[in-house]
């Protein structure tokens, strides 16, 4: 009886929630992505390019410039897969003036960084008939793990989405970008509608895909 007792006490002692550490959100500068900050409000005339046509729009604003480089006629031709994600040494504005020099072949990702920079992870996706979303990203010692998904909107417009996330300067050696599909949401009023989905396949020809950098402690 005593036995059972302290099992039953012991058993209603509830136990720690083991702490997952992620990058917040609203920390992440992306192109209408839910809860994270608007990628154009990094440039100091974004409400002048708003009144611009789209045409001067795309000369004009490097974030715009980026969005546009993401539509089909940039993507990888043939079945080829969109791409790796890739880092910056650079936060901010920086970041995004770095990311649109990559996406458009004008200079190379770099995989080597030097210990203490301050980096940014450019997570892209390409034109589609659905939304992509990112729902959390983890940082872990060794490993970064950007979970996206789908989400179906039902209408007849295709759209394409990037995002600079910060990484911070605390990262050292080997570092693993693991980008982690997850299961695609729908709007509600397609529920119960039986609508096609995108095979893993397509999603890696849409969807920036995983990678590998390291940070490199100086030489004494």
């Amino acid at each position: 009886m005593f036995f059972l007792l302290v099992f039953f006490c012991a058993s209603a002692v509830e136990r720690p929630t083991t702490h997952i550490p992620t990058i917040p959100l609203d920390t992440i500068w992306a192109w209408k992505m839910p809860g994270t900050k608007d990628v154009r409000e990094l440039e100091p005339n974004h409400e002048q390019f708003k009144k611009m046509v789209a045409d001067n729009q795309i000369q004009s604003s490097i974030a715009v410039n980026t969005f546009w480089r993401l539509n089909p006629h940039f993507k990888p031709k043939g079945n080829k897969n969109a791409g790796s994600a890739f880092v910056v040494n650079a936060v901010g504005l920086e970041a995004l003036i770095e990311a649109n020099a990559i996406l458009a072949k004008r200079q190379n990702p770099k995989d080597n960084f030097k210990a203490g920079s301050p980096l940014t992870l450019v997570f892209y996706a390409y034109s589609s008939s659905q939304i992509v979303h990112i729902g959390q990203v983890v940082k872990e010692k060794n490993e970064i793990i950007v979970k996206y998904h789908f989400h179906v909107h039902g209408l007849r417009k295709s759209t394409q989405h990037y995002a600079l996330i910060p990484l911070g300067d605390d990262l050292k050696g080997r570092i693993k970008i693991t980008v982690e599909r997850t299961e695609d949401t729908v709007e509600e009023y397609l529920a119960s509608a039986k609508l096609p989905t995108l095979s893993d396949l397509d999603a890696k020809r849409l969807v920036s895909g995983s990678t590998v950098f390291r940070v490199l402690e100086p030489p004494d």
